[in-house]
């Protein structure tokens, strides 16, 4: 038992050093403005929403204008979601906010869609930004911030 338990211990020690990473979003003020940017817009990116919060998306950053984002098949779930279609979709969801969020720092969006089979080791997706304007107030990143998943229960009223 006391095995156990320092084992649990020991992997809580280490998930709180993990977790704490040099590239969060209150640290960013330390990285030159171009990066600073791709990282805000990164970070607004992946607060998509996702099929049972499975994140099913990898990147590859490339400079500060190119993107490739992969599938991370790894975070299928087979059981609820047998075709990947969820974990597209979810990909999409991801995408959607990237160039919600680059439009809002200023940034166009050249986003290109592979059409692969399930499970390709190839990019989904391939993104250029390219900048157009200064950063402009836009609610729609609050809007990402702000988003959940609510869990009450249903209403059982019948629709009429």
């Amino acid at each position: 038992m006391e095995d156990i338990r320092n084992y649990y211990l020991m992997l809580y020690i280490l998930a709180s050093f993990v977790s704490c990473s040099p590239y969060n979003i209150s640290n960013m003020e330390t990285i030159d403005s171009d990066k600073n940017e791709l990282y805000q817009i990164l970070y607004y990116a992946s607060l998509a929403g996702s099929s049972h919060n499975s994140q099913p998306w990898k990147l590859e950053v490339y400079g500060v204008d190119s993107i490739l984002v992969f599938a991370d098949v790894t975070r299928n779930l087979p059981v609820v979601d047998p075709t990947s279609r969820e974990l597209y979709i979810s990909i999409g969801a991801f995408i959607e906010n990237l160039n919600s969020a680059a439009s809002c720092y200023g940034y166009k969006t050249d986003i290109k869609i592979n059409t692969l089979p399930v499970g390709s080791s190839s990019p989904v997706a391939s993104i250029a930004l390219s900048k157009f304007e200064e950063k402009k107030e836009d609610p729609i990143l609050n809007e990402i911030k702000l988003r959940t998943t609510l869990r009450p229960p249903f209403d059982t009223t019948s629709i009429k």
